[in-house]
């Protein structure tokens, strides 16, 4: 009886180490599978792209943002030069906190693999990368708000021209 009471602490044990372990463990970013996989074509890249509906009410309602007086895209030229214009900071704050200011910026971009996960997206010379998702054009532009794996992320599509 003392045997079957200590194999079954031990098994509860085990299935509590376990459970902790899952519980606090990293999970995964639930848009991964999603991530371009292939390299895309530049000219499916080039041009204007804004935050879909979603992105601007999350822009407004979550971070703050004063959604009315921004026009937040980015553009990316067939020479190889992007800009950035109004985006919101909580994009580049690794907690993905709003402090309700807009960054522009401008310079050059390139198709970029990231060998670690096998996607592909836009390397830019300001050090940021953004990725794409979808295997296929329409691509979307997909920014990261804080941590991956929270899902959190700010969807760009490229404007009709």
């Amino acid at each position: 009886m003392q045997t079957t009471y200590m194999t079954a602490l031990a098994a509860l044990r085990i299935v509590a180490v376990v459970g902790a372990a899952a519980l606090t463990s990293c999970q995964s970013d639930p848009y991964f599978g999603d991530y371009t996989r292939t390299k895309p074509a530049e000219g499916d890249l080039v041009g204007a792209w804004t935050p879909n509906q979603d992105a601007v009410a999350r822009m407004r309602d979550k971070g703050g943002y004063d959604t009315s007086r921004s026009a937040t895209r980015f553009e990316f030229k067939a020479d190889g030069t992007f800009s950035m214009v109004d985006m919101p900071d909580w994009w580049q704050d690794g907690l993905g906190r709003s402090h309700r200011t807009f960054r522009s910026d401008s310079g050059r971009w390139e198709i970029h693999q990231e060998l670690d996960s096998n996607t592909w997206g836009i390397a830019l010379s300001n050090g940021e990368f953004v990725a794409l998702r979808r295997q296929k054009p329409p691509y979307l532009i997909h920014l990261v708000i804080g941590d991956p794996d929270l899902g959190d992320a700010m969807v760009f599509t490229k404007s009709s021209q």
